[in-house]
């Protein structure tokens, strides 16, 4: 199923919440029974932005003890200082920002905890040095996820279907030049980030 079948489905009603659940009950658990520290959740391709997925994941991770998801929304600032990107990648990134205030509340209401958005989702394909070190000019205080996709391109990856093949290399050069002598922010996991905010609730 590709992710426009998906969407597709989804308003259209024929993918029920309960089923989300289970899935993401199933996964979760999974990964629990095998020793695996589940952080946080997110979704392939952010489909959590749409509110028949989020709903059904917060709750999900929830009973499984999972105190954080994943913020799919990319602010303004990052937006702005992103090139590369074509226009109508722009317009979708935009369009789909409209979902953030409903996702922001039901998060609040479950109780768990999300950054202040993600940056890197308009330069999917595209992020490098020059935009990686505008990404951190151009930084507010907060809590931020960069999400990239870096990698070697070798004979396991020539074999896999994917439109970022050779990005992968850039992205990891520009990870290795730029953050080891940035100033001015620290890295932090997710579970450190559900943990803070679980202190200052406390």
């Amino acid at each position: 199923m590709t992710l426009g079948q998906f969407v597709r489905d989804l308003v259209l009603g024929a993918i029920p919440e309960s089923e989300i659940e289970a899935e993401a009950m199933g996964q979760i658990k999974c990964l629990q029974a095998a020793g695996v520290t589940v952080t946080h959740v997110d979704t392939h391709k952010h489909t959590h932005v749409f509110p028949g997925v989020y709903r059904p994941l917060l709750r999900a991770a929830r009973s499984c003890g999972v105190g954080a998801v994943r913020n799919p929304f990319e602010p303004d600032w990052s937006l702005r200082v992103t090139r590369g990107a074509t226009g109508l990648r722009r317009m979708q990134v935009h369009m789909l920002r409209n979902m953030r205030a409903g996702f922001l509340e039901a998060v609040s209401e479950a109780g768990m905890s999300t950054t202040d958005g993600a940056i890197g989702v308009l330069a999917t394909g595209s992020l490098d040095d020059e935009t990686l070190r505008a990404f951190l000019r151009a930084m507010p205080d907060g809590d931020w996820e960069l999400c990239c996709h870096p990698g070697y391109v070798d004979a396991a990856l020539d074999g896999v279907k994917t439109r970022l093949r050779q990005s992968r290399e850039i992205e990891r050069k520009a990870l290795l030049d730029v953050v080891p002598g940035a100033a001015g922010f620290s890295l932090i996991h997710f579970g450190q980030l559900a943990m803070s905010e679980a202190t200052v609730r406390g």
